[in-house]
């Protein structure tokens, strides 16, 4: 089960972050949700690292999940300016990235 957990954890906030990016080149999104998306990326490497069981799953996996983050993450930063501040209800989206701040700050938290 911790082989599953590391395994996914290390590539699933990459691929958000990849599906977050293709709406960015098609301006289908926000800066707001492009950095939730990139935080939560970062804190899903982290908690593949801290669940993981490093013995039994070999360190090419959490290699390739770093190295796809970054991959997205560079691919993230040219749409940046391109992207509104917020797409939609303001109040929402601010209210919605605050939530997702804090979980994402809970969730570190909780393996630390």
């Amino acid at each position: 089960m911790a082989v599953l957990l590391a395994v996914g954890l290390s590539l699933l906030g990459a691929a958000g972050l990849f599906t977050t990016v293709w709406l960015a080149a098609r301006g289908r999104t926000d800066r707001v949700r492009l950095a939730s998306s990139a935080l939560w990326s970062v804190v899903m490497l982290l908690l593949a690292y801290r669940a993981g069981d490093w013995l039994a799953v070999p360190g090419a996996v959490w290699a390739l999940g770093v190295a796809a983050t970054a991959a997205a993450l560079c691919l993230a930063a040219p749409h940046w300016r391109d992207l509104p501040l917020t797409a939609g209800r303001r109040w929402w989206r601010w209210t919605a990235a605050a939530f997702s701040a804090a979980a994402a700050l809970a969730a570190v938290l909780l393996v630390t």
